[in-house]
Formats: C-alpha cells, sequence, structure tokens
C-alpha cells in the first residue's frame, strides 16, 4: 500500500522586502539629491542676483553722475537748469544710458531732473548753520511771490532715552503771561527730549539793498521753535511793521521769538506766513540735538492770477531731483538723490557762507577804546 505526502508550498517573501527597502532608500537619495539640487540653485540664483543689481545700482550712479556733469556744467554757464520729465533724451542722458559698449545689457533706463521740487530736503542739519534759498517760481521757472512756508524737522538719530515728546521741556509763563525759556542743560534735555530747538533766521534779498546791516538786521525774522506733543504747531507771520526791530521805535521784523512746533513722535512742524517777496534766505541750525532732516515746502501751493488762472508755486535755485533707475538684465534699481545749486548751503564742504564774523580756534586780541578824550587801552584782552 502506497501513502502519498500532502505537498506543502514554502513561501519565501525575503525578495519583496529588499525590493521595498531599495526603493525607500532610492527614494530619500532622490529627494535629498534634488534639496540639494534646489539649494545649490538657489545659491546660485541669489550669487547671479547680487551681481546684477550691483551692476544695475552702478548703472543707476552712472545716471546720476552724468546728470551732474550736466547740472554744474549749466549752472558755470549761467543757464537755468532744463527740466527732463522723460525717461531719456538730450541733454542729460548720454549713448541712450549705455556706458559699456562690451555688456549692452547694463545700462540706465530712466533719467529724470526736477529743478521745481515740491520740497527742500536736508539731512543732518546740526549746530552748522544751513542756509536755504527760498526762491518762489511759478511752473514755467518764472519768479512769483512766496506767502507761507510750512518747515518740519526729524527726531535725531540714535536717541532712544525718549520716544515721546510728550517729555520734552516747555517754556513758562509767568503772572502777567509773559513766556520765559527756562530750559535746562543740555545732558538734561538729551535724557528728556528725541528733539532739538530749531532756530530759524530769514531775511529777503528782493526788497531793500542789505548791504546795509542795519537794514539786514531790520528785516530779519529769527524765531526759536521747541518741540511740543500735537498739532500743527505755532504760525508765525513775517511783518516788516513789527515793533521789536533795532530798537523799540524802529519797525522790524519779529526777532527773538519763542514758539512750539508740533510733534508726533517723528517729525516736528510750524508754519510761517505772510512772507509776501519772491526771493529770501533762511539760515536753520539746531540747538541741544541734531535733526536727521529738515524740510521745506510751500505752504499755499497755488496762487490766483487775474482772471482767475490758478498758478502753482514751487522753489527754485535750491535743489534739483535727478531720479536714475539702472538695469542688468532683469533686475532693476532705482536711484533719487537731490542735488544743491552751487553756493546754497553753509556746509564746510563748499564754505560757501559763515556762521560768524568773526571765527577762530587760536586767541583774539581785541583793543578796547572808550573814547578819545576820555581814556584808552591800547592793550589787549586775550580771550
Amino acid at each position: 500500500m502506497n501513502t502519498k505526502r500532502p505537498s506543502t508550498t514554502l513561501t519565501n517573501q525575503q525578495g519583496m522586502v529588499s525590493i521595498t527597502v531599495t526603493v525607500v532608500f532610492i527614494m530619500v537619495i532622490s529627494l535629498v539629491v534634488l534639496g540639494f539640487s534646489q539649494v545649490t540653485r538657489r545659491n546660485s540664483r541669489e550669487s547671479l542676483d547680487r551681481q546684477l543689481s550691483s551692476q544695475a545700482f552702478y548703472a543707476a550712479e552712472t545716471g546720476i553722475n552724468d546728470a551732474v556733469r550736466e547740472i554744474t556744467r549749466q549752472v558755470n554757464r549761467g543757464e537755468a537748469i532744463k527740466k527732463q520729465d522723460t525717461c531719456n533724451g538730450a541733454p542729460y542722458a548720454k549713448n541712450d544710458g549705455k556706458f559699456d559698449t562690451g555688456n549692452p545689457d547694463v545700462s540706465y533706463t530712466c533719467l529724470t531732473v526736477n529743478p521745481l521740487p515740491p520740497t527742500l530736503d536736508y539731512s543732518n542739519v546740526g549746530e552748522t548753520s544751513l542756509a536755504i534759498p527760498l526762491n518762489a517760481a511759478n511752473e514755467d521757472g518764472t519768479p512769483t511771490v512766496l506767502n507761507s512756508i510750512v518747515v518740519s524737522w526729524k527726531r535725531t538719530a540714535g536717541n532712544e532715552n525718549s520716544t515721546k515728546p510728550q517729555t520734552c521741556p516747555q517754556p513758562r509763563i509767568d503772572g502777567g503771561g509773559q513766556l520765559i525759556t527756562n530750559f535746562p542743560t543740555a545732558t538734561k534735555w538729551s535724557d528728556r527730549c528725541p528733539f532739538g530747538v530749531l532756530r530759524v533766521d530769514i531775511v529777503p534779498t528782493d526788497t531793500e539793498n542789505l548791504s546795509d546791516p542795519i537794514v539786514a538786521a531790520r528785516n530779519t525774522l529769527s524765531a526759536f521753535i521747541y518741540p511740543k506733543a500735537g498739532g500743527d504747531g505755532d504760525v508765525i507771520t513775517y511783518d516788516k511793521g513789527s515793533q521789536n526791530g533795532m530798537t523799540s521805535t524802529a519797525q522790524g521784523a519779529p526777532q527773538g521769538l519763542v514758539k512750539a512746533g508740533g510733534c508726533d513722535d517723528e517729525t516736528c512742524k510750524f508754519t510761517i506766513n505772510g512772507l509776501n517777496f519772491a526771493n529770501a534766505y533762511m539760515r536753520v541750525r539746531t540747538v541741544y540735538l541734531d535733526a536727521r532732516s529738515v524740510s521745506v515746502k510751500v505752504g499755499d501751493a497755488t496762487i490766483e492770477e487775474a482772471g482767475g488762472v490758478v498758478e502753482r508755486v514751487y522753489l527754485t535755485d535750491a535743489q534739483i531731483i535727478v531720479d536714475s533707475t539702472g538695469k542688468s538684465q532683469d533686475v532693476l534699481r532705482r536711484l533719487q538723490v537731490r542735488v544743491p545749486y552751487k553756493g546754497t548751503s553753509s556746509r564746510p564742504i563748499n564754505k560757501a557762507f559763515s556762521d560768524y564774523a568773526l571765527q577762530t580756534d587760536d586767541s583774539i586780541c581785541k583793543r578796547f577804546v572808550v573814547s578819545p578824550t576820555y581814556g584808552s587801552d591800547p592793550g589787549c584782552s586775550v580771550n
């Protein structure tokens, strides 16, 4: 008798496990390689963008330099600064903005020049006075009358001891209603206030002979503007008929005024009305703390001419706005600078104006004479 054993089929799944592990391993390696390639590609693109950005920046600077050279040429020849409100064209853009024949993809694609800016902006104003021309003009550059300006200044840079103008020292009023200034020392001021006090002097140059120092002094408005939280600040009226000129009886512009500038956390401002002249100089300096910037704009930007024609008022012969856009392949960089007219600043860089009648770092020998008949001191007093 034959007995058959039942057949047994053995299933070995070790091969399937190996295939699964291999597939997963390949996928992980592929993802790692893909991630590294993405990082490498991104780094390569960032490096290229930085290079193109630098090229576009230098291209924009080239446009600025081309415009400044042409502006300097026009000023030296006594010509009126030509306005350019289209991107390219004579006399400012050179060679269609291309400055490197070996790399035609790099150029400045837009260059505009505006000799009639809506505002005048000056940065880093401190104890050295800044002389600002106030010359009113219409849109076509013809002179007109300036009636009002708004002056603003920003808080000093890097002063973190106080972030609010509410803590700034204020003048006090005595029992008779007289304003008394009792400002503290410079150290105590900087600990309590983020703004400096702004000194402003304005003298018109188109009315009387300013070679006479008495006439010039009588027509000069002088004011100290202290920071005060909130509002638009005080309004100062320029009036040559005021009874506070050289003497108690002489009529002249207001002098020695102490007024408030309305401040928020970053900027203080105030208004000067009643100017009624076409040309003047404004001298600005700060006391206690420097200002990051000082801005001047026309208060009433329009005037109404005869026949109901409205003309806009601009400030000319002070700053020219030059706007340049550089391009390198698909990367753009835009620069805007303000070019001062020659001789329109008292900064040490051009020494156009002086803060003092006499200034020296050494001792001064002064000779005092009381009267030839009553006595004199021929010696020197060293100060």
